[in-house]
């Protein structure tokens, strides 16, 4: 069943083109379709990433917050965009919280599964480090949107 789902949402998913090549490098039985509500938890910052999500429908907030309680949002992320990477690779805990915007359907492949499609394809390293390139480059503006202040 994942497998026919997952096929018919990467040909409806136009802006997932680029990071479907991870995923499409990926045995179907190992990416699992999740389906979220608005304000539904995908995820808690300081959570043990357990794997990595690709967003093929509906919109995610992704929110930090300091030790101290206050929550800046980070950005809304939309269909085709991977979440995780960074705390899957790293093995580090997510370092934001991410909540469903708005009802949103995710592809979830769990860390191991991802690490293994890594390895056997080295071609998809490039994916991801321009998923993490992006991810620093962000935060460089944020960094000079602060400086400026």
């Amino acid at each position: 069943m994942v497998a026919i789902i997952t096929a018919a949402l990467l040909q409806r998913c136009d802006r997932c083109a680029v990071n479907t090549v991870l995923f499409d490098l990926i045995p179907s039985h190992d990416v699992v379709m999740q389906r979220f509500e608005p304000g539904e938890v995908v995820f808690g910052q300081g959570d043990k990433a357990h794997g990595v999500y690709l967003l093929y429908s509906g919109e995610v907030d992704l929110v930090f917050c300091t030790r101290n309680g206050q929550c800046k949002p980070l950005l809304v992320a939309g269909p085709g965009q991977i979440i995780g990477v960074s705390a899957v690779v790293t093995n580090h805990p997510h370092e934001f919280s991410v909540t469903a915007k708005s009802g949103c359907m995710l592809g979830f492949i769990c860390r191991d599964a991802f690490l293994r499609a890594l390895e056997a394809n080295p071609s998809i390293w490039f994916s991801v480090l321009s998923v993490l390139s992006n991810d620093v480059n962000s935060g460089y503006d944020d960094m000079r949107v602060l400086a400026v202040r």
